[in-house]
């Protein structure tokens, strides 16, 4: 179970890192905007990683169907937050959710495969 908390927390904060980190690439300056990002990835990265792995390990669905849906799904409910929330109108929420979501995937998933790689 330490495990499972261990994972949730290390995965939380290298994509808050991350996502906060293009979104100021982006052009997003506000606080308020910034922690609008750091708030909607508390609320959708658990629950992102949890079911990625719940469903890995207690279903035969294959894990590219699992992560396509799930990244899929965070970034249709991000986007929607987005819409509501940021004040930020330099790009549309569902390119800004499109590029932090595609970042973080992508330097996510080098990382877990550099470690796995070499440790």
């Amino acid at each position: 179970m330490r495990d499972v908390f261990l994972t949730l927390f290390l995965c939380l904060i290298f994509t808050e890192v991350l996502e906060i980190g293009t979104a100021l690439v982006l052009g997003v300056r506000s606080k308020r905007d910034i922690l609008g990002v750091f708030f909607v990835n508390t609320l959708t990265n658990p629950v992102c990683v949890l079911l990625n792995m719940i469903l890995g390990t207690f279903t035969h669905i294959p894990a590219a169907l699992i992560i396509t849906v799930l990244e899929l799904a965070v970034w249709l409910t991000e986007a929607l937050i987005y819409k509501s929330l940021l004040d930020y109108k330099k790009h549309s929420p569902f390119i800004v959710s499109l590029a932090l979501n595609v970042v973080s995937f992508v330097i996510g998933s080098f990382a877990v495969w550099v470690v796995f790689r070499f440790l």
